[in-house]
């Protein structure tokens, strides 16, 4: 009955790419309505793009305003190709998934498309994560696209098992351990039985 409204967070990384080069598929499903959010650091940003005068707090110095809408709407255009887009860049100060939030509802998006590291482990503790703050934020769907890279694109098999440790103390319990070791080792591994 209408077009999509979509609204994707980019920030100029490769996971970010990702989302765009997914909106692009999407659009080639059904018509899209896309929006492209980027929230920039403004001292981070003045630094780089060296503007003139003392920071705002509000908005971004009207140089770099110019020279981040330009930068943004090239890269859209690259990924996105010819689908019509339209862009909001704006400073911030605060937590960048909680803007990109309220960007995205303030564009009536029904769908926000982010990319996502996929940190593990102890990454998770010193990366912030845009994609998992969208999640628990926006009051939309979010379709969190993951990197694809050729390591995560091949589906192999864990190694077969080669050495089996199985302990037991003859007890019944510890005895239903040792026909589950040489489940593990068939294929020819050995298994060690240790008393």
């Amino acid at each position: 009955e209408r077009p999509l409204k979509v609204f994707v967070a980019f920030n100029f990384t490769v996971t970010s790419e990702a989302a765009l080069r997914w909106v692009k598929e999407l659009q080639a499903i059904g018509p899209c309505d896309v929006a492209v959010g980027y929230v920039d650091w403004p001292p981070e940003q003045r630094a780089r793009l060296g503007g003139a005068g003392s920071l705002p707090l509000v908005g971004n110095l009207p140089d770099v305003q110019t020279a981040l809408e330009r930068e943004v709407r090239a890269r859209a255009v690259e990924l996105l190709g010819e689908i019509p887009v339209r862009l909001r860049v704006e400073a911030n100060w605060g937590r960048p998934d909680a803007r990109l939030a309220e960007m995205a509802k303030e564009e009536g998006a029904d769908l926000i498309v982010v990319g996502s590291h996929q940190y593990r482990g102890f990454e998770r503790l010193w990366h912030t994560s845009v994609s998992r703050g969208l999640l628990h934020s926006a009051t939309m769907s979010v379709a969190v696209v993951p990197l694809v890279t050729r390591q995560t694109q091949a589906t192999s098999m864990a190694p077969p098992v080669r050495r089996v440790l199985v302990t037991t103390d003859f007890s019944a319990l510890a005895n239903h351990a040792i026909p589950h070791a040489y489940t593990l080792s068939r294929g020819g591994g050995t298994v060690h039985l240790l008393h």
